[in-house]
């Protein structure tokens, strides 16, 4: 979403303060006082741990939704065929080893920005909010063909009813991909949820992912935690 965009940015715009993060690293249990933007029971914060790959150590941060976020979560609940809040990009490499580059680079984009290792929950909560994996593995799933076209097969994806992510899950994104027989051309396809992505948001995304590939990568500049943008959006 815009938060993501902004956080990408934030480099022209130093106004926002950005609260505490009280979680250290490392840490064993996490208790409420060391969630200051958000009001949760010892019991809902046990929850969100049970929920995340790793338990309490793979736990950054916990924090509300945003007002904007709160509506594309509802949207996705009530989506019965497919989910019009899945974006889809395809991709084309020349080789399986330029493709497995361009994963790396953008588990590199990843693991620099909070957003990017963001996932959404509810169940047994008493609200919805977000919570920040310290690590987040993009999946990488390889497709079988439909009549072996590969190009078809994937416009087939991108149709809004075969469109759908599971946000209570870091990162909100996914990356099919398939090779092309005749041609040994492989494609990718990338989904990402405007839970946490816009246009705007991928646009910079992939010119840090091009930025890495150039080796330019230690260029870019320090990430800016994104719970400095949701504290802005609810005070």
């Amino acid at each position: 979403m815009r938060g993501l965009a902004h956080e990408l940015s934030q480099g022209k715009q130093t106004a926002i303060e950005i609260l505490p993060n009280l979680i250290p690293v490392g840490a064993t249990a996490i208790t409420p006082e060391m969630l200051p933007l958000i009001h949760l029971t010892q019991t809902e914060i046990d929850t969100i741990a049970g929920a995340v790959p790793g338990g309490v150590a793979n736990v950054q941060d916990i924090y509300p939704l945003a007002p904007l976020q709160e509506g594309f979560l509802f949207h996705h609940l009530m989506s019965t065929a497919g989910d019009v809040s899945v974006a889809p990009l395809l991709f084309s490499f020349m080789s399986r080893e330029r493709l497995d580059v361009f994963v790396s680079a953008l588990q590199q984009v990843i693991a620099r920005h909070d957003a990017l290792r963001t996932a959404v929950l509810w169940e047994g909560l008493s609200h919805p909010l977000q919570v920040v994996y310290r690590q987040a593995s993009l999946l990488v799933e390889e497709i079988e063909l439909v009549g072996g076209d590969a190009l078809q097969t994937f416009k087939a994806r991108m149709l809004p009813e075969a469109l759908w992510l599971d946000v209570r899950r870091a990162p909100v994104m996914k990356m099919e991909i398939a090779v092309d027989a005749d041609t040994n051309k492989w494609y990718g396809l990338l989904k990402q949820h405007h839970l946490l992505y816009d246009q705007v948001s991928m646009e910079i995304l992939v010119a840090e992912i091009l930025a890495i590939l150039g080796g330019e990568g230690e260029r870019l500049p320090p990430a800016i935690p994104y719970r400095g943008f949701v504290a802005q959006v609810l005070s």
